[in-house]
Order: structure tokens, then C-alpha cells, then sequence
């Protein structure tokens, strides 16, 4: 019995632990740590207690004491690891500090190597709960004074690039304030400098490090760290609070801004005072009419699922194309509708008189600021759980030139990185299977690092209980962008319609677009999914033509979808006993091929036609 209790007891405070992510033990390395040590010091005591032969005991106690050790080495390794310095990947290209003068940077350089080599000697000398090791208090204390000092000297042309490039989690990690001799409150000091007196001074990226690095201890470890969070953001407004944004939510794991807001300020009013000012400042950064509360209809879209263009969908300059000729003349004439000769020289000058349409639908087209593509995983972005139509793995013809064309916009001019993958799995302890979807993506070769929401072990069973997580954790992240505009990208078989279908009754998406994976379309519930709006398709050619239809891609994008989807297909190896569903996927994407080369002019080689060889001249 008291072996069943002892084996019992740690098993169930484990599951608590992993279970619970809100517990004390959980807010910073420290506490994680002590947690551990906590735990195997009951396990090995425990062992010394049971009522057996002192050489069985012996036998149990020596091997757990040796698992004991390199457990606590390895999680020890593993939450140092976490508090790397800010990745270079993250860093905008296009806002590199530069100087002026060789002389600067090399004073900036020197300055980084100066206080990177006092951060690893108080990194050294620091133990995990107190005390120092190898050292003096005073030494401490005065390698931590010199940081401060070093902060302090820093001006506006190198202070942001002092603060990119070293080691900050690791510092205020380290930093104390101390209870012993004179007291001095360093890690106040050193927080006071970071967040107060250069704050004005830094760059919505040099911010964005800052946020990183209290991410990475653990913001609601000390209180002080939530409302510095506060004031990061209160210092941003307009564009520069939604750069902020984006930069701290593509952080390429689970510390992405809606984890940031959501789970790591545990402060109800600092997170209620963060989102009142992302609302107020959230239409400073765009002149435009944002597309949140603008009908499909209003710009020429179609909720049908049968795709038909307007006029008004074009640009003058594509029309201008389609007037030249004979054949762009049938082309401008089947865009309009006008299927008799009688009408025809009626349809052109409609097209002339629509000018004035043309261009106001150009000016209320989604600007890339202001879309955010939302997508699912499975069975969107490749095939993984319910689709029985291409091998499991396959990674869908088209969908990844779809992402992009549907993320630079129809002015192909934006921002890329408004890519969010909303899936049903579970974040795991520690976000440790988010991670590994994050790691998932990028192997999947996509245009960007996309953000993960994740789902959770609660809601993982059932469409309507999939669809009512998914709609929390969007409702979540639209609270943090309120500028945007959403297209949601999912499929039919995990209750992304029923999502659809609710973010649309709450205008809350601009469109829907659901892979018909298990023919959804064609039954009563798939119809009135279709009157609500949401568009199913069964390739990514037919979705870009939709997008086109309500301005989110252009004419040149459907293009490289197109292609790419052809390219992509004929690299799937379809096994030989499936060789009957190849001929179905290659009839969906001729048919969509087809139709677009009908409807746009486009030219695009289909599935088992040659493809254009270079012509070549014979001197």
C-alpha cells in the first residue's frame, strides 16, 4: 500500500503541474527550477522510507539518484537555453541601424562586447536561489553598476543597436535587487534605465527586443514586469504600435502577442489599459475605410459559388488589355455577361462608362496593412486527417502561392508576414507542441514565419467544440488588431465551416474560403453555408479566382497560382493504386485551370499539355 501511495503521489502532482499553466510554478525559471527540485528530493526520500530489504532499497535509490542528477542537469540546460539572445531573423531588414560614421560603430561594437562579457561573468557567478559562486558580493554588485553605467552613456544614434545586440534576457535574469550591506536596488536601476530613460529613444524593433526578453524570464514573476510591458505599448501609436505588433507577434513560437496579452499579463487591469489603446490607436495608421464593415457585394464580390466577374472588378489598364483585338473583345464581352453579337459594341462602351467605378473600387480594395490571412492546418494546408483524395502528406497544389498572393494584396506593395495558422492541436506544456508546428511550417517551405494560435486538449473532440476554441482564440486576436481585416482559409471537415459561418453573422471576416474535403457543398447544411457567404472550392486555382473576384489578389497573382499549382501537382507521386484519384485531381485543376484562362486571359498550360518551348531563331 504504502508503495502504491509513493509511486501514486508523484504521478498525480506531474499531471497538476503539466496541466495547470497558471500555477507559481510556472511564471519563471527560478520557480520551474526550485519546483524540480522539490519533486525529485520527495522521490528519492520517499525510496529510503519503503518497507522493504535494505539491498532492494539500495538497489531502487542508486539508480534514481542518478536519474536524479542528469534530469536536474538537462532542465537546468534547457531553461538556460530559453534565454537566448533576441534572433536575428526577427529583426526587420529594413530598419537596420546604421551609422554614419565608422567611428560609431565601432564605439557601439565596443560597448556590445564590453557588456556581454560582464553579462556572462554575472551569468557565472550567480547561483539558482541565491549566493554567488567564485566571487564576492561586491564584485557582483559592481560588474552590475557598470551595466547600468554603460546603459546610461548610450545616445540616440547607438542606443538602439546596443540594446538589439546584447543579451538582455540574460542580464535582467541576473540582474538583483540586493537585501544585504547598502542595498542596492540594481535590477530596479538597471529596468528604470531600459523601459524610462531610453524609452523615448527606441525603435519599435529595439522595443520589440525589450518585450522579448521579459518574455523569456517570465513577465508575471515580479509585477514591476507587466506594467513596463505597459508602458512599451502606451509609448506606441498609430503605425508604429502596429509595427510593434507584428514584430513582437512573429516570434516564430508560443511567446507571440496573443500568448503576450493572453496568458502572460495575469494583471486584468494592465491587459484591459493594453487593449483599450491598440482600439484607440488602431485607425490612426490607415487613411482608408477599413474593409472590416464593407460587404463583398459593395465591391463588386459574389457570395455565390459560382464565380462571376464584374466590371468593376477590373482595372482600367486590364481593360484597356482586353479592348485590343478581336479575341479580348469576346474576353470584355463574356466578363460582362453579353452573350450576343447585338450587344456587343453596348458591352464595350459599358465597360468606357465604368471608369469612374473602376477607380473607386481601386481606392476601397483591401490594402495589404490591412488584411490578415487566418488558415487552418490539416486538410488546408496539406492532407493530413479526413481528406481520402491525395496521399497523406501532400501538400496541396497551389496553397502556398495562394498564402502569398493573398498576404502582398491586390497592389502586390504590402507587408509580408500577415500569415496565422488557427488550428484545433493542442499548445502542449511550455508550448511545446506549438513549437514544433512552428518548426512544421517553416519546413513546409512557406513565404514567411507564419503565427500559430493553437487549440486546446479540452476542445479537441468535436466539430462545434473545435469551432467554439477557434472562435475564442479569433475573437482573441482580432481584439489585437482591430485595424485588419480577416480572410479565413479553412476546410470542411473540422467545424471551420461552423466558424465561418458565426465570424461572418459577426462581420467579423471580409471572406471565407472552405476546402471541400468531405463534399460538404452539395448537402442542405453545405447550401446554407453558401447563403451565409462562404465560399467552398476543391482547388487553390478556383479560391484565387474568388479572391480576385472580391479584390484581395491580382490578375498576375492568379497567375502564379495557377502555375505554381501545376507545377506542384505534376511533383505529387500519387501510388500506383491510386492512380484513379490522380485523373480526378488532374480533371478539378484542368477544369479550374481552364476556366480562368477563359475568364482572364491568362494562358496557362493545363495538366498533360507541353508547355511552351523558347523559340528559336535561325541566323
Amino acid at each position: 500500500m504504502a508503495v502504491f501511495w509513493i509511486a501514486s503521489i508523484p504521478l498525480f502532482v506531474l499531471i497538476l503541474y503539466f496541466s495547470n499553466e497558471g500555477w507559481i510554478w510556472h511564471r519563471s525559471d527560478r520557480t520551474e527550477l526550485f519546483f524540480w527540485y522539490i519533486f525529485f528530493c520527495y522521490v528519492n526520500v520517499s525510496i529510503c522510507f519503503l518497507q522493504l530489504p535494505y539491498n532492494i532499497r539500495l538497489l531502487v535509490l542508486v539508480p534514481t539518484l542518478i536519474f536524479t542528477y542528469y534530469s536536474l542537469k538537462r532542465i537546468k540546460k534547457r531553461v538556460r537555453a530559453r534565454l537566448n539572445k533576441f534572433e536575428d531573423w526577427r529583426k526587420d531588414k529594413e530598419s537596420v541601424v546604421k551609422f554614419s560614421k565608422t567611428e560609431e560603430e565601432e564605439e557601439a561594437n565596443q560597448l556590445v562586447e564590453e557588456i556581454n562579457k560582464l553579462a556572462v561573468a554575472l551569468e557565472s557567478s550567480t547561483r539558482e536561489f541565491g549566493g554567488y559562486t567564485g566571487t564576492t558580493r561586491a564584485v557582483v554588485v559592481a560588474n552590475e553598476q557598470r551595466i547600468i553605467s554603460l546603459l546610461r552613456s548610450l545616445n540616440y544614434s547607438n542606443c538602439n543597436y546596443v540594446v538589439q545586440e546584447i543579451n538582455l534576457p540574460m542580464i535582467i535574469k541576473d540582474f538583483r535587487d540586493h537585501i544585504t550591506g547598502d542595498r542596492p536596488q540594481n535590477k530596479t536601476r538597471l529596468l528604470s534605465v531600459l523601459c524610462d530613460e531610453l524609452l523615448p529613444f527606441l525603435s519599435p524593433d529595439t522595443k520589440t527586443v525589450l518585450i522579448d526578453a521579459f518574455q523569456k524570464i517570465g513577465i508575471s514573476t515580479i509585477p514591476e514586469h507587466e506594467k513596463h510591458i505597459l508602458n512599451i505599448f502606451l509609448s506606441c501609436g498609430g503605425k508604429k504600435l502596429t509595427k510593434l505588433k507584428n514584430l513582437v507577434d512573429a516570434a516564430g513560437s508560443h511567446h507571440d502577442l496573443q500568448h503576450l496579452i493572453f496568458t502572460d499579463i495575469v494583471n486584468p487591469d494592465i491587459r484591459h489599459k493594453i487593449l483599450e489603446h491598440i482600439t484607440k490607436e488602431a485607425w490612426n495608421n490607415n487613411d482608408n475605410e477599413s474593409l472590416q464593415d464593407t460587404k463583398p457585394s459593395e465591391l463588386g464580390g459574389n457570395t455565390e459559388v459560382e464565380i462571376k466577374h464584374q466590371t468593376t472588378q477590373l482595372d482600367k489598364e486590364e481593360i484597356d488589355e482586353f479592348s485590343e483585338g478581336e479575341a479580348e473583345e469576346e474576353a470584355v464581352k463574356e466578363l460582362l455577361g453579353e452573350n450576343t453579337k447585338e450587344k456587343e459594341e453596348e458591352a464595350l462602351d459599358k465597360a468606357e462608362k465604368n471608369n469612374e467605378e473602376i477607380q473607386e473600387f481601386q481606392e476601397t480594395a483591401p490594402k495589404v496593412l490591412d488584411v490578415k490571412v487566418i488558415s487552418d492546418i490539416d486538410d488546408t494546408l496539406y492532407c493530413q486527417l479526413l481528406d481520402r483524395r491525395w496521399p497523406t502528406g501532400t501538400i496541396y497544389p497551389g496553397i502556398r502561392s495562394f498564402y502569398r498572393e493573398l498576404d502582398v494584396g491586390r497592389d502586390e506593395k504590402g507587408r509580408v508576414g500577415d500569415l496565422v495558422f488557427l488550428t484545433a492541436r493542442p499548445g502542449g506544456y511550455k508550448g511545446m507542441i506549438e513549437n514544433y508546428t512552428h518548426k512544421m511550417l517553416t519546413s513546409f517551405g512557406l513565404h514567411t514565419r507564419p503565427t500559430v494560435l493553437c487549440g486546446s486538449t479540452a476542445y479537441f473532440v468535436g466539430n462545434n467544440r473545435i469551432a467554439t476554441k477557434k472562435y475564442e482564440n479569433f475573437v482573441q486576436y482580432k481584439s489585437l488588431f482591430p485595424e485588419y481585416s480577416f480572410v479565413l482559409v479553412g476546410d470542411s471537415g473540422q467545424g471551420d465551416a461552423t466558424l465561418c459561418e458565426r465570424l461572418l453573422q459577426d462581420s467579423s471576416l471580409y471572406a471565407a474560403f472552405i476546402h471541400d474535403v468531405v463534399h460538404v457543398k452539395g448537402t442542405p447544411r453545405g447550401k446554407a453555408f453558401q447563403k451565409a457567404g462562404i465560399f467552398f472550392f476543391d482547388t487553390y486555382v478556383g479560391a484565387a479566382l474568388k479572391a480576385y473576384s472580391l479584390g484581395l489578389i491580382s490578375r498576375e497573382g492568379v497567375k502564379r497560382i495557377g502555375r505554381s499549382a501545376r507545377e506542384e501537382f505534376l511533383n505529387i507521386k500519387f501510388p500506383p493504386k491510386v492512380q484513379a484519384l490522380k485523373e480526378q485531381r488532374s480533371r478539378e485543376l484542368n477544369q479550374d485551370l481552364d476556366y480562368a484562362n477563359k475568364k482572364l486571359n491568362l494562358k496557362m498550360e493545363l495538366i498533360g499539355e507541353p508547355e511552351e518551348s523558347p523559340k528559336v531563331t535561325q541566323g
